[in-house]
């Protein structure tokens, strides 16, 4: 996820003196899983260029635009995370705009006791009226006889506790009948999206159990494990050819896309008969922009700027974690992320300027950032959502600094400092349930805390912390004290004063 600003834009330094009398404007928030029932979004102007010399001094970032790839960390990382297999067949009317359902769920048990309850995160029954659950069995066939459909959280009991390690073995029958909604689970009249669509076990914690969250007013409450998906999606006849987007490359026969991702947190589509597609490459890594028809130049912007982003982040991260990735124009507002895939708003497109000093490529290189800040990392983005988000934010500026080295005060102003930002780094989703606040402390505060220690530490020792931060904790959930200790660790001076000042809780620890 990303932000954006609906700030009326003022030339100069009236930017910095209107911020100072009233404060930094408040934006209208995302389309979250909170706000699935809206029907139509309101319409809001994009933010327009500001002036690199706008708002108070820039802070100069420490490095200089060439980065230099780290040396490979040498700490053992994590065991294997046990594994988890999806198995998803999903038959799509698009016309009707109904999807009928086949999915098994393979897994282990997560609990180190007995586990008494198993739980699923059902989205689209968030909706009404949308999600129908028509048959819920165990692997042998045999159906399910004690389960809950609550809203979006359906719990199971099984016959007898299952064991440290026991096999989770489901399979569920299911139909989704689409609302016209601008999100990213509904249809337009330019395309239908489905993400967070089917129903899957969220993260599970041994001191909390299930890693399932309430909504609030901002951010995402959703705690993804990593799954291998192997999913397949079969198109009723339609007037209109139809392109499909999804978050693994697929190939189609006779209407029947075949797709295959591993160790990802989320598997999304977009299907519309509008779709342009825009191709490219980094190394290894296919990348498509699927964008409409007015919007091929800005799509070319947005495809490049995610080129770039992956080649950059795969030299200072880790490789890239997936065989392709997805941009997708949203004909919604701002933005959402899975892995292999990215929704992007269509006003981002729409006021593309033709250089990249509006929202478009620091935002694609943002939601590029998170197929490592997510996808390859988790998190919980509920209740410490800086360790995706700053993470990401942050990443847009090593991005300016590689390939628009001239364009990074500009870059510090337009997405840091004209905000004042100020607040708590590790505060949650219920921390600040407004907007604004929320945002300049998780997103803004934790780009400033992670430029300070960046500067105490020094490039190498920075970026050698991103690398081990990588390879320790992919496929599984980091937290912020193991981030804060491993940041330490690779650092050769005492970085408690940053955590105090920037920190709620684990700065005082």
């Amino acid at each position: 996820m990303h932000f954006r600003s609906a700030c009326p834009v003022l030339p100069g330094g009236l930017i910095f003196l209107l911020a100072l009398l009233l404060g930094a404007c408040n934006s209208a928030p995302w389309v979250s899983s909170d706000r699935l029932a809206t029907a139509a979004a309101q319409t809001q102007p994009p933010v327009a260029d500001v002036p690199a010399t706008a708002g108070p001094e820039p802070v100069q970032p420490s490095a200089t635009a060439e980065i230099q790839a780290t040396p490979t960390p040498s700490a053992t990382p994590l065991p294997p995370a046990p594994e988890a297999n999806y198995t998803i067949r999903a038959a799509l009317d698009f016309e009707q705009r109904t999807l009928s359902v086949e999915q098994t769920i393979q897994a282990q048990s997560p609990a180190a006791a007995p586990l008494g309850e198993l739980l699923l995160a059902v989205e689209a029954n968030r909706l009404g009226d949308v999600f129908t659950l028509e048959a819920l069995t165990w692997g042998d066939g045999t159906p399910v006889q004690q389960y809950q459909l609550d809203g979006p959280v359906l719990r199971i009991q099984p016959a007898a506790p299952l064991q440290p390690g026991e096999r989770i073995d489901l399979g569920l029958r299911y139909t989704l009948r689409l609302k016209a909604m601008y999100s990213y689970l509904g249809w337009t009249g330019r395309q239908l999206n489905l993400g967070d669509w089917y129903p899957f076990l969220p993260a599970y914690s041994a001191e909390t159990g299930w890693l399932y969250h309430n909504l609030s007013n901002v951010g995402e409450h959703l705690v993804y494990p990593a799954i291998n998906y192997n999913v397949t999606l079969t198109l009723a006849p339609y007037e209109r050819p139809l392109i499909v987007a999804a978050s693994a490359p697929g190939e189609a026969v006779d209407g029947t896309y075949s797709f295959m991702l591993r160790q990802a947190r989320g598997f999304a589509l977009s299907i519309s008969p509008e779709f342009q597609v825009l191709s490219t490459e980094a190394g290894d890594v296919n990348i498509r922009a699927y964008v409409f028809a007015e919007n091929m130049a800005a799509g070319q912007a947005s495809i490049e700027a995610a080129r770039d982003a992956v080649t950059l982040f795969s030299e200072i991260y880790a490789p890239y974690p997936h065989p392709g990735l997805a941009i997708v124009e949203a004909d919604f507002f701002d933005g959402m992320e899975y892995s292999g895939l990215f929704f992007l708003g269509a006003e981002y497109f729409n006021a593309y300027p033709g250089r990249p000093t509006t929202y478009l490529v620091p935002l694609s290189a943002h939601e590029t950032a998170h197929q490592w800040w997510y996808s390859l990392v988790g998190n919980d983005p509920a209740l410490q959502p800086w360790l995706d988000e700053a993470f990401c934010t942050h990443s847009e500026a090593l991005f300016y600094e590689r390939y628009y080295p001239d364009l990074v005060n500009w870059w510090w102003n337009y997405r840091i400092w004209r905000f004042l930002p100020s607040g708590k780094v590790d505060s949650s989703i219920y921390t600040e349930q407004e907007f604004r606040p929320y945002v300049d402390a998780v997103y803004l505060q934790g780009v400033k805390f992670l430029d300070a220690v960046r500067r105490e530490m020094g490039d190498e020792q920075f970026l050698a912390f991103f690398q081990e931060y990588a390879q320790r904790y992919a496929g599984r959930l980091a937290d912020t004290r193991g981030a804060l200790e491993l940041l330490q660790a690779h650092s050769e001076k005492d970085l408690s004063p940053f955590m105090i000042e920037y920190f709620e809780n684990e700065g005082q620890k």
